[in-house]
């Protein structure tokens, strides 16, 4: 799942028809209407997994949300209700199974591998000589 929000990175933008436009605009609406009382901003992309709330909400682009709102999309027509139920069962499964922890580790072993082999002191071959 991307989480691009508040990233200081170019998105690429979504050329939807003016349909898709209004869906996503209502669907936008609809999930932003669930956001917890207790987050008073929309910019949580920065925040730690453990920090966001028990329901795993956390502010999302509109390429995720057109992508779970076209998931949910039959014969042209978009079914919001089963979207944004998708969407916050996915959530909440990443928040439950701490799936931004692991990918944080991941991330964050990586980072340490890479730097430990920019530090460490280069062996030449002359060794075997």
């Amino acid at each position: 799942m991307n989480h691009l929000c508040n990233l200081d990175i170019k998105l690429p933008s979504l050329s939807l028809s003016k349909d898709d436009s209004i869906a996503l605009e209502k669907f936008r609406n609809a999930y932003n209407a669930k956001r917890p009382p207790e987050i008073i901003t929309e910019d949580v992309a920065v925040w730690c997994p453990d920090e966001l709330p028990s329901c795993g909400w956390r502010a999302l682009d509109d390429i995720t949300l057109y992508r779970f709102l076209c998931a949910d999309r039959r014969n042209d027509k978009f079914n919001h209700d089963a979207s944004l139920e998708r969407l916050l069962k996915t959530l909440l499964f990443r928040k439950e199974h701490g799936v931004d922890d692991i990918l944080r580790a991941i991330i964050t072993t990586k980072t340490k591998v890479e730097e430990e082999k920019m530090n460490s002191p280069r062996k030449d071959n002359d060794d075997n000589r």
